[in-house]
């Protein structure tokens, strides 16, 4: 379940930060929620809303913006 998880992640555009940590630059909570439901695992995923992340130049290019 978490290799499918994170296969989802890698396919929406999330950049993988750490192992099991990804970051996406735009809103996505309900399609991160959709996919707690549909895999079971929604006491395992945390969502972090961050407004800054310092050095963000490659996460910047990565992402467009």
């Amino acid at each position: 379940t978490r290799d499918k998880f994170r296969s989802y992640l890698k396919l929406a555009g999330f950049y993988p930060l750490q192992e099991s940590v990804y970051l996406h630059a735009f809103p996505c909570v309900k399609e991160i929620d959709f996919l707690r439901y549909y895999l079971g695992i929604g006491s395992e995923v945390r969502i972090v809303i961050a407004e800054k992340i310092e050095n963000d130049q490659v996460f910047r290019e990565y992402f467009g913006v």
